[in-house]
């Protein structure tokens, strides 16, 4: 802390060991775990992780650190948590608060892709499920919103008498659709990481597409002028299904 202590209010370290979801965890775990292994479907190494971490999460006596305020010397404990993603209410309200700002200020601003068909520039937002089966294997799902910019030489002739100058005929074409998604993969959870990948995934034809500008123009290659619109066909969006193989994510948690 600084040389010169401002206090903004009184720290109240928080008291997990007295919330009804811990008591009863910590009253009715070890019968929980002795059924199901009697029952012959013991819980998974990484679910018990879960647990124990969850029992230690925010309890002084399972490590702590204690930082003093070099201005007015008073003392303050902080007790570890858990960082887990399970059922602890303060590491997975912490987690949630940094998810939104991460896709707020990071996912959803405009990013540019080219795994689209036909776009240069992709600004895509998802609304997504994963259904497992088993500890890794998953069937994934949900619909795509795509708004694509597309701009791209598609001719080139010369003009004038000696063919010293050039122009070409340009695609000009901004769209939006919704398609639907479908893949299948694998997910593993450790401690702090999660790989995963999806080994084929399939975009439908779009449910829904809007053509917001379409136009074809001539260009002046040598300097890259606008001479006018072309007499040509006009571009449209792409209403083929598109696939992807072998698609391999990984994520950290802190």
């Amino acid at each position: 802390m600084g040389e010169a202590c401002h206090k903004s209010g009184e720290y109240k370290r928080r008291r997990p060991e007295f919330a009804p979801c811990y008591q009863i965890i910590q009253e009715h775990l070890e019968t929980f775990i002795q059924n199901r292994s009697q029952e012959g479907r013991p819980l998974p190494e990484y679910v018990l992780r879960e647990f124990e971490a969850y029992l230690n999460c925010g309890i002084p006596a399972f490590g702590f650190l204690r930082l003093v305020c070099q201005g007015c010397r008073e003392e303050h404990v902080f007790a570890f948590s858990c960082k887990k993603r399970g059922f602890c209410p303060s590491c997975c309200a912490k987690r949630r608060t940094e998810t939104r700002i991460h896709l707020l200020e990071n996912m959803l601003a405009p990013l540019s892709f080219t795994d689209w068909p036909g776009g240069e520039e992709i600004r895509t937002v998802a609304f997504w499920g994963r259904k497992f089966f088993g500890n890794s294997f998953n069937v994934s799902g949900g619909l795509i919103y795509g708004a694509i910019t597309d701009t791209k030489l598609v001719g080139e002739e010369s003009t004038g008498a000696n063919e010293c100058s050039y122009s070409g005929c340009q695609n000009n074409l901004e769209y939006s659709e919704i398609r639907s998604y479908f893949a299948i993969g694998n997910q593993w959870q450790w401690d702090y990481f999660t790989l995963g990948c999806d080994w084929f995934g399939i975009a439908l034809s779009p449910l829904y597409q809007k053509i917001w500008k379409s136009e074809l123009r001539r260009i002046d290659l040598n300097t890259g002028d606008d001479i006018g619109e072309s007499s040509g066909k006009k571009p449209s969006p792409s209403e083929k299904a598109f696939g992807r193989v072998l698609v391999l994510y990984l994520g950290a948690s802190f």
